[in-house]
């Protein structure tokens, strides 16, 4: 049932992703691209985007493929990640693959040794093995459920800790936290006069008064502090009560003489006649101190145990807590939208199309024209001749307006000059041959006066984030 429920929320947590969708569209036999070429439906369609005749399976392909792309714009992606930067969450990314694996072997170790200990209280009726199958899997399930509460703290922990020192930032240099909330699609220049401690408030706060969540925190201590000290108790009360039962069973002293003979034996004495008082008096006392030696040893070893046991469990949820502060976005909605349908965690629009976008949308292209070979291969038909590419421009455009994922073509009418504004966008440059190349192109179409205002601009730019340096190591 583990692995059923395993396999299962791995389906779930993949359906979203590209390459898993393509793998079972185009899978031999029974993928839906073969099934569509068996069908061979080659009605015709309009399709509403290019106006050209199409089929029913090529619809059907350029809706999933491009639902699961997850087209970002260039405009999104550059407000997106503006946002990113004044949040102080740019340089965050979700947990990397290689935490897990460490983490589910001190999940398994955890779980064996509260399975043994679980095991004697499992339903006498079935057999020790079976119990201790059971309490293995009852232990795991506590073990997740504690390793996902500490992960969560540590989030918060992370969250909490931020606004705070943002807030400290705030009241020493006497400026507000929070004025207006700002999303990650929205201008991120709006306020662009307002102190860079501001910014961060905007985009994280929905309040003057949010100081971050500790639910979790104050959740997992509870339930660790719990669980821990119930088990300790758990196991030397059963280890002490091992430790009773085997000296009962032993006797006054294992090996102790008796008036009736070595051993509690009822028959020695017709063998070995009587011993005198003191003769079978130190013989009982030294057996004794065996038996107390023994016990000793055995409750020392299982001391041992059970610290040990502690310490995995401890080490396990620190190092679940230590995953949730150093990996992840803080945990607000504006944050998460940012990253998750903005920049995906590429640092420059560029990355994300050569690295991301391009070859998915390569990927398509294959799958469109795989799918009109088997449909018009042997057909008298002529296929629709647009591409996949040429598609998605077209419904973006249709959806978006003048939003395209390739630079926007240059506007018929030039805005009006910002020198504040055109400054802010040189020094968010961080490339300095692009800042340059951007200068000299952009200074090409101004009037003198205006580029003398550009430079004061840009002057000022930089005198205050040299003023506001020490922010960023907050």
């Amino acid at each position: 049932m583990l692995i059923l429920l395993a396999i299962y929320l791995f389906w779930l947590r993949r359906t979203q992703d590209f390459y898993w969708n393509d793998f079972w569209y185009a899978l031999p036999v029974f993928g839906k691209l073969r099934k569509a070429i068996r069908a061979k439906d080659l009605h015709p369609v309009r399709d509403e985007i290019t106006g050209q005749n199409s089929t029913a399976a090529q619809q059907e392909l350029l809706a999933t493929y491009f639902n699961h792309i997850g087209v970002v714009t260039r405009e999104r992606f550059q407000r997106a990640y503006g946002f990113l930067l004044l949040a102080k969450q740019a340089d965050r990314r979700p947990m990397p693959i290689w935490g897990m694996p460490f983490l589910f072997i001190l999940l398994v170790a955890e779980a064996l040794g509260f399975g043994l200990l679980l095991a004697p209280f499992v339903a006498s009726e079935i057999t020790p093995n079976s119990a201790q199958v059971i309490g293995f899997i009852i232990a795991f399930v506590m073990a997740i459920i504690a390793a996902g509460l500490t992960h969560a703290a540590g989030q918060e922990i992370y969250e909490t800790g931020l606004i705070r020192k943002m807030r400290k930032v705030a009241n020493d240099t006497k400026s507000p936290l929070y004025k207006t909330a700002i999303a990650n699609d929205e201008d991120q220049n709006a306020d662009l006069n307002d102190a860079d401690v501001t910014r961060f408030g905007n985009r994280i706060l929905e309040s003057v008064e949010d100081r971050g969540s500790i639910k979790f925190i104050i959740v997992a201590s509870i339930f660790v502090v719990i669980v821990l000290g119930a088990s300790t108790v758990l196991r030397y009360e059963n280890l002490r009560l091992a430790v009773t039962q085997q000296s009962a069973l032993a006797g006054p002293a294992t090996g102790a003489i008796t008036a009736t003979g070595g051993n509690g034996n009822p028959f020695a004495a017709v063998t070995n006649p009587a011993l005198p008082p003191d003769v079978t008096q130190d013989a009982n006392d030294a057996q004794a101190r065996v038996q107390a030696e023994e016990n000793y040893e055995q409750i020392l070893g299982g001391t041992a145990g059970i610290i040990g046991l502690g310490v995995i469990f401890l080490f396990t949820q620190v190092y679940s807590t230590s995953l949730g502060i150093q990996w992840g976005h803080i945990k607000r909605r504006r944050v998460e939208a940012a990253f998750q349908r903005g920049t995906l965690g590429f640092s420059s629009f560029e990355d994300y199309r050569r690295h991301q976008l391009d070859p998915r949308i390569r990927r398509a292209e294959r799958r469109l024209q795989q799918l009109r070979s088997g449909l018009f291969g042997d057909s008298h038909l002529a296929p629709s001749t647009f591409t996949f590419r040429s598609w998605m421009d077209a419904k973006l455009g249709l959806e978006a307006g003048s939003e395209q994922i390739m630079p926007p073509a240059p506007a018929q009418a030039a805005a009006p000059f910002d020198a504040g504004r055109e400054a802010a966008v040189v020094m968010a440059m961080t490339d300095p041959d692009a800042r340059r190349a951007h200068l000299r192109q952009r200074i090409g179409s101004l009037s003198p006066a205006q580029v003398q205002q550009l430079q004061n601009a840009i002057a000022e730019q930089k005198r205050r984030q040299a003023d506001d340096a020490w922010i960023n190591d907050v």
